[in-house]
């Protein structure tokens, strides 16, 4: 299972190369948007790479609350990311005969 760091890190990783032209540092505060100006193919691009590498998920939820409220940190996605992933976790353990 993946930590919270571990799953920030691969973030950033991600947003560094899909973005190249990033001249924000990207924090766990960065918001997608306002601070690293992830443009909508970017952020597709940014949640394949999440749904494929760390938890095949419906990011609906965490864009709704995110967009809603101003909240598209890197931050808020790898909490959302991380949650999902002990969801996961759980259900395959009750899963298990």
């Amino acid at each position: 299972m993946s930590s919270p760091a571990q799953i920030l890190s691969q973030l950033c990783r991600q947003l560094q190369r899909s973005c190249p032209g990033l001249e924000e540092p990207i924090t766990r505060e960065s918001s997608l948007t306002r601070d690293l100006h992830v443009d909508s193919t970017q952020l597709t691009a940014l949640l394949a790479f999440a749904r494929r590498e760390i938890a095949d998920v419906d990011f609906g939820p965490w864009y709704a609350e995110a967009s809603r409220h101003g909240r598209d940190t890197v931050g808020s996605l790898a909490a959302f990311l991380q949650r999902a992933v002990e969801t996961l976790s759980a259900e395959a353990e009750v899963a298990e005969p």
